[in-house]
């Protein structure tokens, strides 16, 4: 790469930043639940948090299920809106968004845990049940010149 032409970034350098600094300054719930879902801790998942996806910053994201977690608190107090049209836009893009309250997570992390587990597994089954009208098999379709 020459150094006239700018390096191209699949994230903007601000969301990137962003992202780093929330992961930094994670709040007490984040943080305990970040306990239940690192290193592949809740059932073989692997979980990443603070994601930048599209124009947002997921607080946690597993990809094999196309999953994001979200911790709301008292930051989110009035954002009902702002909430409810972010998860459209995730959710359009085909993400499953699921949205938990700091007080669910601090009186019954194990219940958030296992609903996060749920949401996993029935992504998976999603993922990987046939297709209703599935490829021809190898040798059907059109046939080639030689087949004649």
């Amino acid at each position: 790469m020459t150094k006239d032409r700018p390096k191209i970034h699949r994230i903007a350098p601000p969301m990137t930043q962003r992202a780093r600094d929330l992961r930094k300054d994670s709040p007490t719930p984040e943080r305990i639940l970040w306990g239940y879902l690192r290193n592949r801790q809740l059932g073989g998942l692997k979980f990443r948090r603070q994601v930048p996806i599209d124009r947002y910053v997921a607080d946690y994201y597993c990809a094999d299920a196309k999953l994001i977690i979200e911790l709301d608190g008292e930051s989110h107090v009035g954002r009902a809106e702002y909430d409810e049209r972010r998860t459209q836009v995730l959710e359009s893009r085909g993400y499953r968004v699921l949205r938990f309250m700091n007080d669910d997570l601090l009186n019954h992390p194990e219940a958030v845990a296992d609903a996060i587990l749920r949401a996993a597994e029935d992504a998976e089954i999603n993922t990987t049940s046939p297709s209703p009208q599935p490829s021809p098999c190898q040798g059907e379709g059109v046939r080639g010149a030689r087949d004649g």
